[in-house]
């Protein structure tokens, strides 16, 4: 087996392509998943706005104990978070449930079918892909615009 720095880099070299195509991904990771963890900082400071976290004191655990030692606000604090779980959790299923038999019960097949899709859609395509496929489509150049503006030119 070979070993050393030559043959790292010589192998790097080899790859470049396929490190190519893992490069969006490997970003997406750093960028979604480690550099939040920088704000984690922020449970360990006496934040002050003038200063900034980073220029902000360290107190260590100070307010993690501070947050444990007030009981009343610890317990108002888990209340209200398992409250809001069950209570978004309820009425969203109710509310699935009900637009389910609503549709299922709609007489245009067609408006069902594209009522669901549009509700579907968001699962399947993100958030970005979607703002920026609107955008080409509504923008002033866009293919909408472009439409209208033949049409009244004709």
């Amino acid at each position: 087996m070979k070993q050393g720095k030559h043959y790292f880099w010589k192998n790097i070299w080899k790859n470049r392509a396929l490190l190519l195509f893992v490069l969006p991904g490997l970003t997406l990771i750093i960028m979604f998943n480690y550099v939040p963890m920088a704000g984690l900082v922020l449970a360990f400071k006496n934040y002050k706005f003038n200063k900034g976290i980073w220029g902000s004191d360290w107190c260590g655990l100070n307010n993690i104990r501070f947050l444990f030692m007030t009981g009343d606000t610890t317990w108002r604090i888990f209340r209200n978070t398992v409250g809001y779980y069950f209570l978004f959790r309820i009425i969203g299923t109710i509310a699935d449930v009900s637009l389910a038999i609503a549709l299922n019960e709609c007489r245009n097949k067609y408006f069902a079918k594209v009522s669901q899709t549009i509700m579907i859609m968001p699962t399947f395509i993100s958030f970005v892909a979607v703002s920026f496929i609107l955008r080409g489509l509504l923008a002033d150049k866009g293919i909408v615009n472009s439409l209208i503006t033949m049409c009244y030119q004709t």
